[in-house]
């Protein structure tokens, strides 16, 4: 006390309840180059206490490689320092409650290379104790704030390692009106937001000066103390000890050391050494209660514990249940006997939860029985938590069980190709697989045997019996699941002709080769845009009846539009090419419209509606056909549906169009008159629409849908009113003799149409609710009628027979 130098505290246990080691300076004594070195300080209201209650400075003293722990309990501290020029460095503050508290005359100190680890505070700078360095140290695993600042006056706080892995934040605080310089500490972290939550500073209250802590160091400083090993358990997992942890983030980092056996005096008895895994099974003698601790060493670290920042503080174990290992099983079972979970230690509460729908049979019982519910199948899996609670703490531990489906596997539709050609299995399909195997009744072979979709060359056997059976199989753990597909080999042809207009001199425009299927029914094969003489050629088109078509862009200037083979505006009225050899010379000739109208300002517009059918091959009728446009075809509507207008008794061809992008068909510029359309689609039975007239009131009609149906394809208007159409009854329906019409209101007036929209009966003047027609006359076929009412007019589709 008072007047005290060159003392030496070495290689010491002290265990007091008030002050360890208490130093004093009283006015006019010295008290410097005192050397506390190499103790454990323990259990003392506080660890240090140094004072200096003199008018002139003094120092020079060293605290170092002390382990100072466990002091302060609830008001106390590791070091109460109001002293000045004193060296603190490579210690080990452990769970003291302030673990170094700066006052008063507390001045040019370096705080350098130490350990800050669990404490409930660590550093307080207070007032009036400045030009103090804060270097190069590692504050880990603090309990509340890290740095409490209440004098910024030459403060350096550099380099040191601010771990926090908790969700504490403002661990950083400035609690003066002045500003400070934090920049080069390392973080955790390399959010500039999740940095910022951690100070407390003017941001966060005007009455307080900056922080700055930009640029941060994004890697630990290696000359920092090793940071402790995070979130260290034990659990018994059946005979063995299972120990694990976290992994350090330094780069230096060599490997881990395990303690074990009697602790005391910050000192183990044993331990393993030069382990590089983050888990370890200790063998059948170790028990959970036993006393187990986790170090990290890096590349100069001895082979005995040295308070030198080269080995981590002692990071111990907490006894923690265990859940069981994760696991697999087939979605076949209902429930889950949870096997090998633990918790060998006394608690006051256990229970179980899961992420998903299921439910235990008992969820306070160790090892429960688990029921799956709907949720935890459909999405492949479940979590299932124990938790052992412990002086209200929950220690958890959880088991991950994947439940696998069954594997599926599609291998496709029966195929046809052409000789010579491969095979792309774009259509097969699989899943919940481990594995996949293809192989081939034939002799042909796969590019890779082991993908969904697979290229398969036939062989020179495939070729000659024109078939090859693929067969693909599905592994997984749960069993195996195989599906196969008839790939039919047939021979090609060529196809090839000319587009010529009405002088016969070669024509731009699109070849539309369309086959008859097993139902008669065609649909677009290939096609092809013409060469600059008119000519086009299919090298390889498959054998069957073939219609042809050629189709002119729509904004040609001779007003042709398209046609069938040779020269036919519906596809039932075309010739049907037979393509069993190499055929030659087919000339499809362009025709023009029948009357060219002049300009006015009537529109008439639509659109058509989107057609799932078989005979609308979207991979021809969804690609642009004159021009590459930046959209996507059928978007909203069928593209590329070809549409004519007539006069209003369809005497006279006027103008076609096809549908656009979205489906939509607009002729514009017409003059007032009365107007009919027609569609054509092959395979389809065609129906004219409604009359439609255009005039100075009624200059725009918009509100017509193109509709296809499973064999037809009509017109309707949107605002033809559904409920009117029920009130109209038409039976029965195939007609042979006697067709009966009745409505709820007066029948004023019916027309007759054919498939081709022609008019072919009409009936005016009825005047009453009940008609009888007779059919006999009438060819056998598809017809519309149309029926107007004293209320509306309604169109309905019936078959003569």
């Amino acid at each position: 006390l008072g007047n005290s130098s060159n003392n030496i505290i070495d290689d010491c246990f002290l265990r007091n309840e008030n002050l360890n080691i208490n130093i004093i300076r009283e006015t006019g004594g010295i008290t410097q180059n005192n050397l506390i070195h190499d103790n454990i300080i323990s259990s003392g209201y506080a660890g240090i206490s140094m004072v200096n209650n003199g008018l002139s400075t003094s120092g020079g003293n060293i605290i170092s490689q002390n382990v100072i722990m466990q002091n302060g309990q609830e008001i106390g501290f590791g070091i109460y320092m109001k002293f000045d020029s004193t060296q603190v460095t490579n210690n080990i503050f452990w769970d003291n409650n302030i673990a170094l508290n700066l006052v008063g005359e507390s001045k040019s100190s370096i705080i350098s290379n130490n350990s800050f680890y669990q404490n409930k505070r660590t550093l307080v700078v207070g007032q009036n104790s400045s030009d103090n360095a804060f270097i190069n140290n590692t504050l880990s695993e603090n309990h509340t704030e890290y740095i409490k600042i209440r004098e910024t006056e030459n403060t350096v706080v550099f380099n040191n390692s601010i771990i926090n892995y908790s969700e504490l934040r403002n661990i950083v605080i400035n609690f003066t009106d002045s500003d400070l310089d934090i920049s080069e500490n390392y973080w955790g972290t390399s959010s500039e937001e999740i940095i910022q939550e951690l100070i407390y500073d003017n941001d966060d209250s005007p009455l307080y000066g900056s922080l700055t802590f930009m640029p941060f160091s994004e890697f630990i400083d290696t000359v920092n103390p090793m940071a402790p090993v995070y979130n260290v358990k034990k659990q018994k997992v059946g005979n063995n000890l299972k120990v694990c942890w976290n992994s350090n983030q330094e780069k230096d980092l060599k490997s881990y050391r395990l303690y074990f056996g009697d602790f005391k005096e910050y000192s183990f008895s044993s331990y393993l050494d030069d382990i590089v895994d983050t888990v370890i099974y200790l063998p059948q003698n170790f028990d959970i209660e036993d006393d187990i601790a986790i170090t990290a060493i890096d590349s100069l670290a001895s082979n005995m514990y040295l308070l030198d920042g080269h080995e981590s503080p002692f990071a111990f174990a907490v006894a923690y249940p265990y859940a069981g290992e994760d696991t697999t099983v087939c979605n076949d079972i209902n429930a889950y006997d949870v096997i090998g979970s633990t918790a060998p230690f006394s608690f006051d509460y256990l229970k179980w939860e899961t992420n998903g729908d299921g439910a235990f049979n008992n969820e306070n019982l160790v090892a429960p029985q688990y029921f799956f519910g709907n949720n935890d199948i459909l999405n492949g899996g479940v979590t299932l938590i124990m938790t052992a609670v412990v002086n209200e703490i929950n220690y958890q531990d959880s088991l991950k069980i994947n439940i696998l489906k069954y594997p599926e596997a599609y291998a496709g539709n029966d195929t046809i190709i052409l000789l010579e050609d491969e095979y792309y299995a774009i259509n097969s399909f699989a899943q919940d697989y481990d594995s996949i195997r293809w192989r081939s009744l034939g002799d042909g072979t796969f590019d890779t045997a082991t993908v969904m979709n697979p290229v398969y060359t036939p062989g020179l056997l495939d070729n000659e019996n024109g078939t090859a059976t693929l067969i693909i199989n599905a592994y997984s753990r749960c069993g195996l699941v195989s599906d196969s597909i008839n790939l039919i080999i047939e021979p090609y042809y060529s196809l090839q002709g000319r587009l010529l207009d009405v002088d016969f001199q070669p024509y731009p425009g699109n070849i539309i080769a369309m086959r008859l299927n097993e139902d008669n029914k065609a649909i677009a094969n290939q096609m092809q845009e013409t060469q600059i003489d008119g000519k086009f050629k299919f090298d390889k088109i498959r054998g069957g009846k073939y219609y042809i078509y050629g189709v002119p862009d729509t904004n040609n200037l001779e007003n042709y539009v398209p046609v069938y083979y040779p020269d036919k505006l519906n596809w039932n009225n075309s010739y049907l090419i037979d393509v069993q050899y190499n055929t030659y010379d087919l000339d499809v000739l362009i025709r023009s419209v029948d009357y060219i109208l002049p300009e006015g300002d009537g529109i008439i517009s639509g659109s058509v509606s989107s057609t799932n059918s078989k005979y609308y091959n979207e991979d021809i009728y969804c690609q642009p056909w004159f021009e590459n446009g930046i959209n996507s075809l059928c978007t909203e509507g069928s593209s590329n549906i070809t549409i004519f207008l007539y006069n209003s008794d369809r005497s006279k061809l006027l103008d076609y169009t096809l549908s656009d992008w979205q489906g939509n068909f607009y002729f514009n510029n017409l003059p007032y008159g009365s107007y009919t359309l027609i569609a054509e689609k092959a395979s389809y039975n065609s129906f004219a629409s409604d009359l439609i007239s255009l005039n100075q009131e009624n200059k725009i009609e918009d509100n017509l849908i193109l509709e296809f149906t499973e064999n037809d394809v009509l017109f309707k208007s949107i605002s033809d009113p559904t409920e009117n159409n029920n009130l109209i009854e038409l039976y029965p329906n195939p007609v042979s003799d006697i067709l009966y019409i009745s409505s709820e209101h007066i029948i004023q007036e019916i027309s007759i149409y054919n498939d081709m929209g022609v008019k072919i009966y009409e009936l005016k003047d009825i005047n009453r609710n009940l008609l009888n027609l007779e059919t006999n006359s009438f060819k056998k076929g598809f017809y519309m009628i149309y029926v107007t009412t004293s209320k509306s007019m309604v169109m309905k589709k019936v078959i003569f027979t």
